[in-house]
């Protein structure tokens, strides 16, 4: 900080804030300049928190990062210790004050984890990031005698799964959970049930699998909104990461799946499943889009400005789903599902038939790429391609 001579503090030792991975973050209140490609933003128009303690979780260490908030105001750090949201506007909500966008709204495009970029787009969709349509959602309010839109949640109604036998539902009819499609978490925690039967189909014990399983065609796959709504599909090989140098008792490369049971925590989908999809966050109407990811497109941008008013730009329909109370269908496990995950050190074999790859040997790894972020500014749009790994979704540059 004592780089910058735009650098103004506005509150020591105030901000604090604590993930939910554990870690935490204490520090001071700032402002200074911040530029986003071409676009500049004056000091004293983003309050920051300036980060001089970081306490790590289990497990976790600090990436040095910079994190760029691109949630619902309600959730900031300062609006939830000063109630002052009026005063601390979001990175979006202000580039609508400056003419940059027309909406407070975005759209998320993680890509592949091998080609370690992606992109956000303030303002505005590239149609060629994803197939099919865009089918909009509701975005599930939480109720506490008003109604409060504080997270992404969107209804969950329907978990499948496709292996060499067919595609059959891991779920039953009356299947209904708030999700939150959070881009700051990897895993996909699910209810038990669900989880506990993935976990023994794909043959995963305390998480862990053998790496070959990667090389499955099998792959899952999520519908929002009940009938009608937008249905996501999620390769097993999106799931799998490599655990280090670890391997299992038969001695094959153990790789672990990122899929967990909720444990009273909700329902999160995390970047294993966000990279999967296309995603249209509309904060202003609380909507959001959700389409097909295209992996590692090459095909010339076709960009769609997002206008103000209501209504996206290539949604073809609406899904109108709202869960009552915020909370979650009464609904047994499926059929044959497990009640906990195996406590048995022998691995078990997958109740899914993942063919060839069950029982074949890969030394397929998983690599990351060591690609530059990069920031283009466009008129009536914000484009901000990211270097997007395990990281949280945007890294700040604070100048």
């Amino acid at each position: 900080m004592t780089k910058s001579s735009t650098f103004d503090l506005i509150a020591a030792d105030v901000f604090n804030i604590t993930y939910g991975d554990g870690t935490s973050d204490t520090g001071d209140y700032f402002t200074d300049v911040v530029r986003l490609g071409q676009v500049t933003i004056d000091a004293g128009r983003l309050t920051m928190g300036l980060a001089t303690y970081t306490a790590n979780g289990p497990q976790v260490a600090n990436d040095g990062h910079g994190l760029l908030g691109v949630g619902y105001e309600i959730g900031e750090s300062i609006v939830q210790a000063a109630g002052a949201q009026s005063e601390t506007p979001a990175i979006y909500d202000i580039l609508v004050k400056l003419g940059v966008i027309n909406r407070a709204a975005y759209s998320l495009y993680l890509n592949d984890d091998k080609s370690g970029k992606g992109e956000v787009l303030f303002g505005a969709i590239d149609t060629t990031k994803y197939s099919g349509d865009l089918v909009s959602l509701p975005v599930q309010p939480m109720w506490d005698g008003v109604t409060n839109y504080t997270e992404f949640l969107v209804a969950l109604t329907a978990i499948s799964v496709t292996d060499d036998s067919g595609t059959r539902l891991l779920t039953d009819s009356t299947f209904a959970y708030p999700a939150l499609l959070d881009s700051g978490t990897v895993s996909q925690d699910l209810p038990a049930g669900v989880a506990d039967e993935i976990l023994k189909g794909f043959g995963a014990i305390q998480g862990a699998l053998p790496c070959e399983y990667r090389n499955s065609n099998a792959s899952l796959t999520y519908t929002f909104g009940g009938d009608g709504g937008p249905s996501i599909n999620v390769p097993l090989s999106a799931l799998i990461v490599d655990a280090g140098n670890a391997t299992l008792p038969d001695g094959r490369a153990e790789c672990q799946i990122l899929v967990t049971s909720e444990n009273g925590n909700g329902v999160i989908l995390g970047d294993s499943f966000l990279r999967s999809a296309y995603v249209v966050y509309d904060l202003e109407n609380n909507e959001i889009a959700i389409a097909q990811a295209v992996l590692d497109a090459t095909s010339t941008s076709n960009i769609l400005t997002i206008p103000s008013g209501t209504g996206l730009p290539g949604v073809s329909s609406t899904a109108t789903l709202i869960l009552s109370d915020n909370g979650a269908s009464a609904t047994a496990p499926p059929a044959g599902a497990t009640t906990a995950i195996p406590t048995e050190t022998t691995l078990p074999s997958p109740t899914f038939n993942l063919g060839s790859a069950a029982t074949a040997s890969a030394s397929s790894t998983s690599g990351s790429s060591s690609s530059r972020a990069s920031l283009t500014f466009v008129p009536g749009l914000l484009v901000m391609a990211l270097l997007l790994g395990s990281t949280p979704l945007l890294v700040a540059c604070i100048l």
